[in-house]
């Protein structure tokens, strides 16, 4: 019997809801397998490359819903085959996946260093249409990775007040002492927002972390204590783009 793509998307949704911890292990395993298969013959055709958009949208929902994939004691790990995968596709500079996401999401889940990935989902921010670039900034906001504080910085400048926003935001939502020298760089930006946000954010890791950017400002003297509302946007820098 010759099973259509559509066949195999509807397959593909219906495992996903299996609720049974053994079976959806199982599953779960299953579907890392057909992506390793997938992605090691380079085939790109368009069913393919849904298949490979369905299956890891819903190993995304099975991580987040299902505890037993972030539990150590796990009796039925997949871990090690996803790592494998996840390892092998972040390392190539071609993986340009729509769900380059999810697969972010799955491995900031289960402790892989998405870094590469997340670097190469930062370039969605320079896209010529504002709401894409509003949703990566937001995107970028719930992985709550370090090493996407240099390009979202750079998106506080966008001409769009909604970008800009969705980028503070997510700023700071990551920020963290890892963070610091990035912000403490934002400080000396010729843009106010820019160096306004910076403020905000250091002075939230000054309340959680005292002394983290104490540090950090005494290895860059030129800059200023900070202070919340020290470098504070004018009514109409604060404005601009609504």
């Amino acid at each position: 019997m010759q099973f259509t793509s559509n066949d195999r998307l509807h397959a593909i949704g219906e495992l996903a809801t299996i609720t049974d911890a053994k079976l959806l292990s199982k599953v779960a395993l299953l579907f890392w397998d057909v992506l390793d298969e997938d992605y090691n013959s380079k085939d790109n055709n368009q069913d393919v490359s849904t298949e490979r958009d369905s299956l890891f949208r819903n190993l995304n929902k099975m991580y987040s819903n299902n505890k037993i994939f972030n539990n150590k004691d796990n009796p039925y790990p997949t871990s090690q085959k996803a790592i494998s995968v996840l390892n092998h596709m972040f390392k190539d500079e071609n993986f340009d996946s729509p769900s380059m996401l999810d697969a972010i999401h799955i491995a900031n889940k289960i402790g892989v260093d998405a870094t590469p990935a997340i670097l190469a989902f930062t370039t969605v921010l320079k896209d010529e249409e504002y709401t894409v670039c509003r949703a990566a900034a937001k995107a970028l906001g719930e992985i709550e990775s370090p090493a996407a504080i240099p390009a979202l910085t750079e998106v506080l400048k966008h001409e769009d007040y909604s970008v800009r926003r969705a980028a503070r935001d997510a700023l700071i939502t990551i920020v963290g002492p890892i963070a610091v020298p990035a912000l403490i760089e934002a400080l000396k930006d010729k843009d106010q927002y820019v160096r306004y946000v910076a403020v905000e954010a250091l002075a939230k890791i000054e309340a959680a972390h005292p002394g983290s950017t104490t540090t950090a400002k005494q290895k860059d003297s030129g800059n200023s204590t900070i202070q919340a509302g020290s470098a504070e946007p004018t009514q109409k820098e604060s404005d601009r783009g609504q």
